[in-house]
Formats: C-alpha cells, sequence, structure tokens
C-alpha cells in the first residue's frame, strides 16, 4: 500500500506513510511516538521540580513540554479506562490490571524486576 497524502480545499495537507502512521496533519509536521508511562510520569515530576528553578528565558518552552507530555498522560488515564470498562471478559481483564500493575510497580521503576 502507498504512502496516503490528502490535501483539502483549504490547502492543508495531511499525509501517512504505507502502514497508515500520521505524519503531516493538516500541514503541520507531526511525529507518532510511544514510550512507558512510567517514564512519562517520572518526567512529569522532574520538570515539576524544575521548572520553578528555571531562568524565565527557558521556562515557556519547559511549561509548554510539561503540558503536552500532561495531556499524554492524562490521555493515558482515558485509554486505560476504556480498556478497564471495556474489556471483553473477566479473565482479560484480570490479565490486563495484573500487567498493569506490575509494569508501574516500585520493583519495575528500578529495573528490579
Amino acid at each position: 500500500m502507498p504512502a496516503s497524502i490528502k490535501t483539502e480545499p483549504s490547502g492543508q495537507t495531511s499525509a501517512f506513510t504505507p502502514e497508515g502512521k500520521l505524519v503531516m496533519n493538516y500541514g503541520h509536521p507531526y511525529v507518532a511516538w510511544g514510550f512507558s508511562v512510567k517514564n512519562l510520569e517520572n518526567w512529569l515530576t522532574t520538570l515539576e521540580e524544575l521548572i520553578p528553578t528555571v531562568p524565565p528565558a527557558h521556562c515557556y518552552s519547559l511549561e509548554s513540554l510539561y503540558f503536552s507530555l500532561k495531556a499524554a498522560h492524562q490521555r493515558h488515564l482515558l485509554e486505560h479506562e476504556q480498556v478497564v470498562s471495556d474489556a471483553p471478559n473477566g479473565d482479560d481483564l484480570m490479565q490486563y490490571l495484573a500487567s498493569y500493575s506490575a509494569a508501574m510497580s516500585w520493583e519495575a521503576i528500578e529495573g528490579r524486576k
């Protein structure tokens, strides 16, 4: 399947890879990237502690990064809740919750597991 490029009547272009991954959204280059939720939470905590100590010239960029990561975390919470509430059956739900709990545990954070 070839890449998909669509130009709206307004002139704004969107583009997708042959695998369907978004690379341009209405004329804005876009990166679809993933990272662990545990790292995400650690990065948010670090930024929360760091931002008040940063010179004002850099605060805007760090705050923008913080709020982008915060939005990613909110999306994770929403998607997690969707999986929990729409699990196909109880066994699948228990497996998901056990895996989630293990991944978010302190041992997993420290790499001891």
